[in-house]
Formats: C-alpha cells, sequence, structure tokens
C-alpha cells in the first residue's frame, strides 16, 4: 500500500468525512472531482485543505478517492445529479467468475460484509464513510457499450475539465 493508499484509509476511518471512491473510466467522474474542488474547493484557498484526493490502482483499474467534510455532502450530492452521477452505498466490489458456486449465499455476504470466495471488495476502507460513484439512471449510455459514443463522451469531458481550469486561472483564482 503507497504513502497516498494509507493517508485515504486513515481518511476513510474520520466520521466527520465522507468519501466518494470513482472508476477514473466512468463517464462523470473525471468532472465530478474537478468540478467539485474548483468550484467549492478552490486551490490556493483554506477550502482546498478540506478536499482530500487519492489516486490508486485496484484490480486493474484506476480508481479516485475525494474526502471532504460530511456536513458538505448535500453540494457534493448536487453535483453528482447533474453529472449523471450517484452515491451508491458502500465501497466498489467486484464479482471474479469461476469462483462463485452459490450466488444467493454471494450476495447475502456482498450485504453484511463478510468474506466471500470470488467477491473483490476495494481494500482497507471504513463502508460507514464510504460510497461508489455510479450512473444515476439505468440504461444510461454508457452500459451500450458504444466505443464511438464513449470515446466522444469522453473527450467532451475532457474539454469540459480543461476548461474549468482554464476559466479557474484566467480569473486569476490560481494565483492566491
Amino acid at each position: 500500500m503507497t504513502a497516498d493508499e494509507k493517508e485515504a484509509c486513515r481518511l476513510a476511518a474520520r466520521p466527520d468525512l465522507i468519501n466518494y471512491i470513482g472508476d477514473m473510466a466512468r463517464i462523470g467522474v473525471w468532472s465530478f472531482i474537478t468540478f467539485l474542488e474548483y468550484r467549492q474547493y478552490p486551490p490556493g484557498t483554506m477550502l482546498n485543505q478540506s478536499f482530500h484526493l487519492t489516486l490508486t490502482a485496484w484490480e486493474g483499474l484506476r480508481f479516485a478517492v475525494v474526502s471532504i467534510p460530511r456536513n458538505r455532502s448535500r453540494e457534493a450530492e448536487a453535483l453528482m445529479q447533474t453529472l449523471g452521477l450517484r452515491a451508491a452505498d458502500g465501497i466498489p466490489t467486484m464479482l471474479v467468475g469461476g469462483e462463485i458456486s452459490d450466488i444467493a449465499a454471494t450476495m447475502g455476504a456482498i450485504r453484511t460484509g463478510g468474506a466471500v470466495p470470488g467477491v473483490r471488495r476495494f481494500p482497507n476502507f471504513n463502508t460507514a464513510t464510504c460510497f461508489t460513484l455510479e450512473y444515476s439512471k439505468p440504461g444510461h449510455f454508457a452500459y451500450q457499450n458504444d466505443r464511438a459514443l464513449n470515446k466522444t463522451a469522453h473527450d467532451f469531458e475532457r474539454e469540459a475539465v480543461e476548461r474549468e481550469v482554464e476559466t479557474f486561472n484566467r480569473k486569476g483564482m490560481g494565483k492566491r
């Protein structure tokens, strides 16, 4: 575990913080992180000291963990809604094929936090303070597995993130 990952686990244990975990390949997660920081916790301000971001790899995927004061979660969740995301209860969990023999028992153990063969859980995080960023609506276009559509969405997201940072810097906000 890296020093940053250890720090993220320490932050996740704090009851005064709320933690949002997102797969960086999920459309909307990069925008969520950037917009939340630049709009609610601007770099170069005292507020930014309350915004914590950790990037980590898990099961071959890149994840971000954003930790903010629990009493500011309403703003974060409003932003999620505008991006088509929601905060799902708990940490990312992955089912690994070939290792699961009883799906009902597996699902029950997942709900209660029990150890089950074939189930991988995001490591070392307090599930009471952690939420996974997911799409908010069933049938989200990303589930269609249309590479061209997803690439277009990722391109638009990259442009929006770059525009957010450029606007912030142009206003001189980044030079405090």
